[in-house]
């Protein structure tokens, strides 16, 4: 999961038809979510959100190139709140207000959003809003009501996973805070499939490390400190490349810029390792002088 920085004022046009605005008036009516089968998940917002994310899960960073169906997730479950997250005996009929809100639409697989997954789940810290607010303009997840909540499910638009989230050597995603620990939970984002992918990428670039130590190593035909640290500043690069939002896994590509001693040496043998971390510690120098 990678930061996404939504224009919120860049409404998709059907949302903003009266086609969307009647049917988010009759939902409220009839505090009624499920009335919502259109508009949300029209072909225009469905376009938007495929530019936005690049084709990728809001909270795994699958690729629909994987086979991984994409589809418009609502934030705030706009029919109901799973019970799991309610007090007890306490019933919550959703967000039903926010079904064609433009601020509480994401791009999620179907594994992260299914149920046994996300599903209906919206832990939250605070005071839960019952009911929708009187004024039509506070239809924003950023309004204060909203705020109050304190959802425990990262928004990569509204935060940076960064700060909640990291990586171990293996691939498995931990949680820096309550809010990542909860959202690896309810996202299901240690599924195996993604940590194989994350670790699969994790291992790529130790492969090429180990390539240019063997060759580094060759006594019958040795090669220079100046040419060893030429190669390994050329796949270190990589690790930078990588780094775009449209990449798939971004996130495994930032984590080993930011923790490349804990998630690269780790995979190299003891008398290679204080080798790779100066060379990358000298590559670093020269791109962060």
């Amino acid at each position: 999961m990678i930061k996404v920085n939504k224009d919120l004022q860049a409404v998709p046009s059907r949302l903003m038809q009266n086609v969307a605005f009647e049917q988010t008036r009759n939902a409220i009516a009839t505090q009624n979510g499920n009335l919502y089968t259109t508009n949300y998940n029209h072909s225009t917002v469905k376009e938007a959100l495929a530019l936005l994310y690049h084709n990728k899960c809001a909270y795994c960073e699958s690729s629909i190139t994987k086979g991984a169906y994409l589809h418009v997730e609502h934030y705030r479950p706009k029919a109901k709140v799973d019970a799991k997250d309610l007090p007890l005996g306490e019933i919550h009929k959703g967000y039903y207000w926010l079904g064609n809100e433009w601020s509480n639409l994401l791009f999620s697989c179907q594994k992260c959003n299914q149920q046994g997954a996300k599903g209906n789940r919206f832990p939250i810290k605070g005071i839960r809003v019952l009911i929708h607010p009187q004024d039509p303009s506070h239809y924003s997840i950023l309004h204060q009501s909203m705020l109050d909540e304190i959802p425990l499910l990262l928004n990569p638009e509204l935060v940076d996973p960064l700060d909640h989230l990291y990586l171990d050597h293996e691939g498995v995603l931990y949680g820096k805070s309550e809010f990542g620990m909860v959202s690896i939970n309810l996202y299901n984002l240690n599924r195996h499939i993604l940590v194989l992918e994350r670790l699969k990428i994790i291992k790529d670039f130790v492969l090429h490390i180990k390539e240019q130590l063997d060759e580094y190593d060759q006594p019958a035909n040795p090669i220079s400190q100046e040419y060893f640290q030429r190669q390994m500043n050329l796949i270190f690069k990589r690790i930078f490349a990588k780094q775009k939002p449209e990449i798939e896994y971004s996130f495994v590509y930032i984590n080993i810029a930011l923790n490349f001693d804990s998630m690269i040496l780790p995979h190299l043998e003891s008398k290679n390792q204080q080798e790779i971390k100066t060379a990358f510690q000298t590559f670093i120098h020269t791109i962060f002088p």
